[in-house]
Parts: structure tokens; C-alpha cells; sequence
């Protein structure tokens, strides 16, 4: 299980690869990973939205987003987040959610047990949700 040490890892590698990258599609084998609000308003919303900066509350990943959105992501036990270059092949299985950025680069979710989420939230929304958490450590 990734572990918050892993976590802030994660965010501290996104702040340095997709600042700045518009999300241009999305692509899943398991909609059930996308818990908020339904894959295919996802996929609708998604489009478009730039990247403002990746930050951590506690072990989830945020990905903050131009026009008031934030994206949660929640490796749970065995997932991980990938950025790069591929195509789907029996080499990476696992990956369940794809992210299609503007530079032709890929964000995607790889998750051997399928435990963790995807959410979209209103930043708003989301923050009076973390404040439930307790203060960090």
C-alpha cells in the first residue's frame, strides 16, 4: 500500500511533468474506478481542464484544476500513478483509467486489485470534505 511518504513522492513527481497540460481525453476498462461523479459525466468534464498544480491530504493525491474543479486520486493498496509514452498491451494489464494530456503524454492509473478511486470534485465541495480528515500530520 502506498504509504504517505509514497504519496507525497507521487505528487512532488507530478508537480514536475503535467503543470501546465490540458487533459484532452480519457479512457477506462473498469468505470467503477471512477467513483464521482460517473464515468461518463468524467469523461465529459474532464476534457478541457488545465492543470494547476498536484498537491497531498493525507493519501490521497489532488490534482488541482483551472475553472474550479479537483481531481482526487486514491491509490489505495495496490495502485500507482504512471506518465509517459505506451500502448495498452499484456505488459501493463493493470492500467484502468488513462488520461490523454495535450503533449501526446499519458497519465494513467495502474491498479493490480482495482481498490482505488478516481473522483471529480468542485474544489469547494472538496475541501469542506478533507477538513473531515483531521489535521495532517
Amino acid at each position: 500500500m502506498p504509504e504517505l511518504p509514497e504519496v507525497e513522492t507521487t505528487v512532488k513527481g507530478l508537480n514536475k511533468k503535467v503543470l501546465g497540460r490540458t487533459f484532452v481525453d480519457v479512457w477506462t476498462d473498469w468505470e467503477k474506478t471512477i467513483k464521482k461523479p460517473g464515468f461518463k459525466m468524467f469523461k465529459k468534464e474532464i476534457a478541457g481542464k488545465k492543470i494547476i498544480k498536484a498537491r497531498r491530504r493525507a493519501k490521497n493525491v489532488i490534482i488541482d484544476l483551472l475553472g474550479g474543479y479537483s481531481l482526487l486520486v486514491h491509490m489505495k493498496m495496490t495502485g500507482h500513478l504512471l506518465y509517459g509514452k505506451w500502448k495498452k498491451d499484456p505488459m501493463n494489464d493493470f492500467l484502468h483509467v488513462v488520461f490523454f494530456l495535450d503533449n501526446k503524454e499519458k497519465l494513467a492509473l495502474s491498479d493490480l486489485r482495482k481498490f482505488a478511486k478516481v473522483e471529480l470534485w468542485k474544489t469547494g465541495d472538496l475541501e469542506k470534505e478533507l477538513e473531515k480528515l483531521g489535521p495532517e500530520p
